[in-house]
């Protein structure tokens, strides 16, 4: 199952500065979690960079929000150049993230995963992989770009 938790300002009028009195809307969905095809577990997936860049210093990095543009812009970008997936890139030209999730490589020898200073989202599922792959020394590094 895939619960998901989304937390607004709260109903008021339009515009950012109404922010006064405020009383935050929560909304809680459960869903069945996506489902692969079987040939996606055999051989994986294919990725692209694109041309977009996620932004590691600015105001919002790192909070999970509801605009998710930049992701299916890239994913648009990556399937109209034959790939499954969109992989993204920081201002300074390191792997960040991809557009539907975290970024880890296995390199036989470790897992490597880009810092939380390039700008992926620091989310639950990271944390629990970086966590779980202590013992793998899973280092977190920024790379140059692919």
């Amino acid at each position: 199952m895939a619960i998901r938790v989304t937390v607004t300002r709260g109903i008021s009028a339009a515009g950012a500065a109404r922010l006064v009195n405020m009383r935050p809307t929560v909304i809680v969905s459960v869903d069945l979690m996506p489902l692969f095809p079987a040939a996606v577990y055999e051989a994986g997936l294919t990725a692209q960079v694109v041309s977009g860049r996620r932004n590691e210093r600015f105001i919002t990095v790192g909070l999970k929000t509801l605009s998710y543009t930049d992701a299916i812009a890239g994913t648009v970008e990556a399937r109209r150049a034959g790939a499954d997936e969109a992989l993204f890139l920081d201002t300074e030209a390191h792997c960040c993230e991809a557009a539907a999730s975290n970024l880890f490589i296995w390199t036989g020898r470790a897992l490597v995963t880009p810092p939380l200073s390039c700008g992926p989202l620091p989310g639950i599922t990271r944390a629990t992989v970086v966590d779980l792959a202590g013992s793998l020394a899973c280092r977190q590094r920024s790379a140059p770009s692919i």
